[in-house]
């Protein structure tokens, strides 16, 4: 029951803020390309850029949003309350199970 290997292990909390920080810098490319097309100098590569962008950013979106979902769920399946756990402090009790289980 090894499974556990610490280097794969992801914070929820990073994902978040690194969530974050990609929405902030789509909504800024998103300005930036708005402000060349109002100046009349569209940039193909920021347009084609863009695209691509979005649609990869919608896709890491949903796979959040299903991890928050999934992370509530399995708190609620053992007793707890969403709000009231951290991932860190809520994995660390599993983590701790099994090193004592092995």
């Amino acid at each position: 029951l090894t499974f556990i290997d610490k280097a794969a292990m992801v914070s929820l909390e990073n994902v978040q803020f690194d969530m974050s920080e990609l929405e902030k810098g789509m909504k800024i490319t998103k300005k930036e390309y708005e402000i060349r097309i109002e100046s009349k100098s569209e940039n193909l590569v920021l347009k084609e850029f863009l695209s691509k962008a979005e649609q990869q950013f919608n896709e890491l979106s949903n796979k959040y949003k299903t991890a928050i979902e999934q992370f509530n769920q399995c708190v609620e399946y053992f007793g707890e309350t969403p709000r009231s756990q951290s991932p860190n402090a809520f994995f660390s009790i599993f983590v701790k199970f099994l090193k004592a289980y092995n």
